[in-house]
C-alpha cells in the first residue's frame, strides 16, 4: 500500500508520462523490482553469518547491479567479462521497462516541422523522438514482457537459492 502511495504522489510530481496506463506499468514494474531486491537481500541474509557481514556484502554486491544497470553505463557499453552482472541485474531490467514506458512512442516538442529538423540537441546527440533516446540507451521496446519475466526469474532464482543456503545451514548445524 505504501508503494501505491508513492507512485500516486511521486508520478505526476516527477512529471512522467500520462496515461493511467503508463501509472500502472510504473507502479507494477517498482513493485516486482522491489521483489526482486528483496530476494536478493534474502540471498545475502542467508549467505552472511551476521547482521554486520551482511551489510557489508550486500552494499559492495548491490553497487556492480546499479552501476551496469544502464542508465550509469549504456547496456551496451558494458564489457564482455561484466555481461554476467548485466543479465542477473533487476536494475538492469526494472530500467528497460521504464525506460520503454516512458519513451517508446513519443514525439518530442523540438522538431521543427518547417524546416524538417531537430532543434533539441543533449551534447553531440540530437533527440527530436522517444524512440531515438530508446536507442541512445539500448533498449528495445519489443522486450517489455522478456524484461518482466526475467524479474520474475531473478524472484525465484534468489528464492532457490537462499532456500537451498539455507536448507544446507541447517543440515550442517544438525551434525
Amino acid at each position: 500500500m505504501m508503494s501505491f502511495i508513492f507512485c500516486i504522489i511521486s508520478y505526476p510530481m516527477i512529471g512522467f508520462r500520462s496515461g493511467v496506463s503508463h501509472f500502472f506499468v510504473f507502479y507494477g514494474t517498482l513493485v516486482i523490482s522491489s521483489l526482486a531486491a528483496m530476494s536478493y537481500g534474502y540471498c545475502i541474509s542467508a549467505v552472511s553469518p551476521s547482521v554486520p557481514v551482511a551489510a557489508a556484502i550486500s552494499s559492495a554486491l548491490y553497487l556492480p547491479f546499479i552501476v551496469l544497470g544502464g542508465f550509469y553505463q549504456r547496456s551496451n557499453s558494458v564489457k564482455t567479462h561484466l555481461l554476467w552482472i548485466k543479465f542477473t541485474s533487476w536494475v538492469y531490467y526494472g530500467f528497460q521497462i521504464l525506460m520503454t514506458n516512458q519513451w517508446s512512442g513519443i514525439n518530442l516538442d523540438t522538431f521543427n516541422a518547417t524546416s524538417g529538423e531537430c532543434t533539441a540537441t543533449t551534447g553531440a546527440v540530437k533527440i527530436c523522438q522517444g524512440d531515438e533516446i530508446l536507442e541512445f540507451y539500448s533498449v528495445d521496446a519489443d522486450d517489455v514482457g522478456r524484461n518482466v519475466g526475467l524479474l520474475f526469474v531473478i524472484i525465484v532464482g534468489f528464492r532457490l537459492f537462499a532456500i537451498l543456503i539455507l536448507m544446507m545451514r541447517v543440515r550442517n548445524n544438525q551434525k
